[in-house]
């Protein structure tokens, strides 16, 4: 009689922790993503120097599962201040050209995309215009004085003041690089290798080395690390992260990238610096200055990118929205204009 009387205090308890697993799986399974449907992604960096070259995807989405491909018959159309210039014709891995057509500074150009289930997209950039260097000094600074966080130290410099030309009224974004290309010799060495057991198996040895006699002439092209005393946004790693230079503090960057402060002005003063290389007979090295000038959306789309590189993986951190002009879609339709000048050796 005890244990029959017993069986109710154990329904009980088995009701409970049946309410409690009903309970948690209602809020796992109730859990809603949301939908999103699939868009294009048309990604176009307009150049004048280069024919118009369009690149059509889609995007990838987690409800429903999709991955991103590449599309090979999209519809991709150029209009250049609202006039067809026609119809893209398609290359290879979703890359789309229009044969023999370059764009214009100072044109404004719409890449219009569609394709079967996806809703039409398209964006537009304007080419900026071209500028001039109107004039570049040169001078030698010996045992210049830096300070990079840690240390003072002294640092023989080549220092070079540039002047640009900029169109005016327009708002204007730029980067500029210093490029080092040369040759150099150098002594042509050979290595005589040979097998020696290792173990079970064999390996590759280093015998000997000698030199042959001869010298290598070879060629050599990289960027050059300079210093920007100006306010400058610093993105390095390429477009990957960024930095807020403080006038007066000396670093030393790859590739600097600035705003201009003042659309109204013509004339822009740049100031950069980098290590002093005076010529030899074993290095003929010469420093060439690129500057690019660069179209808002694609100056926007850049900063967003290296705010997301700084933030990285922190889930605390602040979301960042990669930046996109394309109408109905993702992506850039941005453009660039670019110049250079090889700069004088201040010896």
């Amino acid at each position: 009689m005890k244990a029959v009387k017993s069986i109710p205090f154990l329904f009980i308890p088995l009701l409970l922790i049946g309410l409690c697993l009903g309970s948690c799986e209602k809020y796992v399974t109730d859990f809603d993503f949301e939908k999103k449907e699939a868009r294009l992604v048309i990604n176009a960096l307009l150049n004048p120097d280069s024919v118009i070259t369009v690149h059509v995807s889609t995007s990838k989405t987690l409800n429903p599962p999709r991955p991103s491909f590449y599309l090979t018959e999209a519809e991709v159309k150029v209009y250049e201040n609202g006039n067809l210039l026609g119809t893209m014709l398609h290359d290879s891995m979703g890359y789309y050209l229009l044969p023999d057509v370059r764009p214009q500074a100072g044109a404004t150009y719409r890449i219009e995309a569609s394709a079967e289930d996806y809703a039409t997209a398209y964006g537009e950039t304007r080419i900026p215009q071209g500028f001039r260097i109107e004039q570049i000094e040169s001078e030698f600074l010996p045992s210049y004085p830096l300070y990079d966080g840690w240390e003072h130290r002294t640092q023989d410099l080549e220092e070079y003041r540039i002047v640009l030309k900029l169109p005016e009224g327009v708002d204007t974004w730029h980067g500029v690089s210093l490029i080092s290309e040369g040759t150099y010799t150098s002594e042509e060495w050979e290595c005589v290798t040979l097998d020696e057991p290792f173990f079970n198996g064999y390996m590759w040895t280093q015998d000997s080395c000698y030199w042959t006699g001869d010298y290598l002439t070879q060629n050599y092209r990289g960027t050059t690390s300079s210093i920007a005393p100006q306010d400058f946004i610093q993105f390095r790693s390429g477009w990957s992260y960024f930095e807020m230079g403080e006038r007066g503090v000396d670093n030393f960057y790859e590739k600097h990238y600035f705003g201009r402060p003042d659309k109204y002005q013509s004339q822009l003063s740049l100031l950069i610096r980098t290590n002093a290389n005076p010529p030899s007979q074993e290095d003929n090295q010469q420093l060439t200055l690129y500057i690019d000038s660069y179209s808002e959306e694609l100056y926007k789309q850049m900063y967003s990118l290296a705010q997301d590189e700084e933030v990285g993986d922190n889930p605390f951190a602040e979301k960042i929205n990669i930046y996109t002009n394309v109408v109905n879609g993702l992506g850039l339709v941005g453009s660039l204009n670019s110049t250079s000048r090889l700069l004088p050796q201040p010896y």
